[in-house]
């Protein structure tokens, strides 16, 4: 009963963003999710995404913009799935901006392949890639990877969370990373 109430919290799921789907369900069930619920939470999550409800965080449209204005290739590197990434930046109208999604589906749960599958698929080496990050771990998997700079993005945790994996940098905000890019080596 209490899995059923769970699933159509939007409010866990707005004030998770960047958790990844299995982590929400284990910080408000307080437990692992089982493969049956963890699909019925893809789906409702993929019908949150087409209906509007997951939302942008602040500046990140227009630094997306700024940085396809530039020149940058972008791409997305993510342990969750490529499938409710690419939906959502569907929704969102920017997924013609990323040359590249890799997700869950073509590296397990292993998010240090997916930043050197990314790169590969970029015709980049990864050293030469810039991961931004809002998590510990992602920090940490991007360093495994060989991912040349790395940026905190302490939009979901706290700054201090993030500059214990010891990131390049952690910005408070996209404008605060715009304005650390445009000071820092191209």
């Amino acid at each position: 009963q209490a899995f059923h109430q769970s699933i159509s919290r939007t409010d866990w799921w707005e004030s998770s963003p960047g958790l990844g789907l299995e982590r929400i369900f284990q910080k408000h069930m307080g437990r692992a999710a089982t493969p049956l619920e963890l699909e019925s939470w893809k789906a409702h999550y993929g019908r949150l995404v087409a209906k509007g409800h997951i939302k942008l965080i602040r500046g990140v449209r227009p630094f997306i913009r700024r940085l396809t204005r530039q020149g940058k290739k972008l791409a997305v590197a993510t342990s969750g799935s490529r499938i409710q990434a690419v939906s959502l930046l569907q929704y969102h109208h920017l997924n013609a901006l990323f040359l590249v999604v890799v997700g869950q589906e073509d590296i397990g749960a292993n998010k240090c392949l997916a930043y050197q599958q990314a790169a590969a698929r970029l015709g980049e080496l990864t050293s030469a890639c810039c991961a931004i990050e809002d998590s510990p771990a992602g920090i940490v998997a991007a360093k495994q990877a060989g991912v040349g700079r790395i940026v905190g993005l302490a939009t979901t945790l706290q700054r201090d969370f993030l500059k214990h994996a010891h990131p390049d940098y952690v910005a408070s905000s996209y404008h605060d990373l715009r304005e650390w890019l445009s000071r820092s080596r191209p």
